[in-house]
């Protein structure tokens, strides 16, 4: 509708050759831009998808970051941070964290594995940062968290 209005308005009203085509190639292409905005976000899109599922699935990787991701994906990682952003609302750090603490408390709840065990498996290297995180998430240390689900 928006290329057909000013083109049909034209048709009526054009005095020469050179103003029906002005009208009509300038109609085009906005029509043409706004589609390859649409194409880009759409492609977006999927990349920023392809990136969460790749996180679901690298969760456990220590040195999961927006570099390693920015490498493997071939785009900066500030644009990455900024596309994961406007894409699902929260920062990627956030996210990674989250998903890490929603497997610690499977772990903690379905396991028996030691809290160190589990720091390694959702990707901490020391035992005391997974500790500090996993009490900013849930407001319980570990040890605790398990201990109530015991009961």
């Amino acid at each position: 509708m928006e290329a057909i209005t000013p083109i049909t308005h034209a048709l009526g009203t054009f005095e020469t050759l050179h103003e029906l085509r002005y009208t009509f190639f300038g109609s085009l292409k906005r029509v043409s831009d706004k589609w390859n905005l649409l194409r880009e976000h759409r492609s977006q899109r999927s990349l920023m998808h392809r990136v969460r599922e790749h996180i679901e699935q690298q969760y456990g990787n220590g040195n999961l970051s927006l570099q390693l991701l920015s490498e493997e994906f071939g785009i900066s990682k500030n644009y990455l941070s900024r596309l994961f952003k406007d894409e699902f609302g929260e920062n990627f750090i956030d996210y990674v964290a989250d998903v890490r603490m929603q497997h610690a408390r499977r772990l903690l709840e379905e396991t028996s594995l030691s809290i160190q065990e589990i720091a390694a498996q959702v990707g901490y290297e020391h035992y005391f940062t997974f500790n500090r995180a996993f009490k900013k998430t849930t407001g319980f240390p570990p040890s605790d968290f398990r201990k109530k689900q015991e009961m």
